[in-house]
């Protein structure tokens, strides 16, 4: 029996002995023959981790056998294909990308794994493209839809793609009386924005985030607050950040992230505005009130702080 008629039948192919070696514009014109997804391992001759990891790990059966039902391997080197690796933000290796046919990104699997983490990303992100689906051809007959609309969001955040994303997001946020969510995802869409380094596209869903979590879900205003501090401190604005970070604090002395904040803070006004006692006060308050790495790195800057005062070392 043919291996096509095989799979015409829904049989799943018969597991590969060792993760493929497939180049990569092969392997997405035969995932688009036979609707699979690719799964293409991201490899350089330089580091032997890479050699290892193949073999060890995602030439195990359980991975092998994920991809005789569902998937087509591929492998890219960094050192050959810089173009694609840049367009699908591959910097480092081991890395796993889950991509369709249109090498739109459904799953990023960075660094070292064990078979069966590597196989739950697999089929989350089988799951998420089957969802896409089904919620676009619902949105084709009844395109104000909610819940497709929500999962045409996840989606496109799948697929890292933010402009889509925040399109779609605003337009659920038009049709549909249900709110509940909407500021969780428009912080997503803005991480991928400031990870891309768009930092006016991440500002704008910030704010829109931290806005909705006024009177929606405010546990997601932390981090979205923190997040558009990042943004000024990038942008040399060291005071906005400052007034962000405050206004935060001031809002609520309970939340997950306030570690965080507090040090981010007395960090700004310590190397940014040059105000030690400012820094001082805050940082001090941070070490005394939690035991977090952002105490420990705060009891570090406490000490720099002491070796400044006692001339030891001089103002950077």
């Amino acid at each position: 029996m043919t291996l096509v008629f095989c799979v015409l039948l829904g049989a799943a192919q018969a597991p590969p002995v060792e993760f493929p070696a497939t180049a990569l514009k092969p392997a997405l014109a035969e995932a688009q023959a036979a609707d699979r997804l690719v799964v293409a391992e991201f490899w350089t001759m330089k580091t032997e981790p890479s050699r290892s990891y193949r073999a060890r790990t995602l030439s195990s059966p359980a991975v092998l056998a994920w991809l005789a039902a569902h998937g087509v391997g591929a492998r890219v080197n960094l050192d050959f294909n810089a173009k694609i690796c840049a367009q699908l933000a591959v910097v480092d290796v081991p890395t796993l990308l889950v991509l369709d046919s249109d090498a739109r990104v459904w799953g990023r699997i960075a660094g070292e794994k064990k078979p069966e983490e590597i196989v739950a990303e697999l089929e989350a992100a089988r799951v998420a493209r089957a969802a896409f689906a089904a919620a676009e051809a619902t949105l084709a007959s009844a395109p104000e839809d909610a819940a497709a609309l929500r999962a045409r969001v996840e989606g496109l955040l799948r697929n890292e793609n933010p402009a889509e994303a925040e399109k779609a997001l605003l337009h659920l946020a038009r049709v549909s009386r249900e709110t509940r969510g909407r500021e969780a995802l428009a912080l997503r869409i803005g991480n991928l924005y400031f990870l891309a380094r768009k930092d006016a596209a991440a500002r704008r869903v910030y704010m829109q985030a931290a806005d909705w979590a006024r009177g929606g879900d405010w546990s997601v205003r932390p981090p979205a607050v923190i997040a558009l501090a990042a943004i000024e401190l990038r942008g040399n604005r060291p005071d906005s950040a400052v007034r962000l970070l405050e206004v935060l604090l001031d809002e609520s002395d309970r939340f997950p992230e306030r570690s965080q904040a507090l040090f981010v803070l007395g960090e700004t006004y310590l190397t940014k505005l040059r105000d030690r006692a400012k820094a001082k006060e805050i940082l001090r308050r941070l070490s005394e009130n939690y035991a977090d790495r952002y105490a420990q790195a705060a009891q570090t800057l406490l000490r720099y702080i002491a070796l400044q005062e006692q001339g030891m070392i001089g103002d950077d």
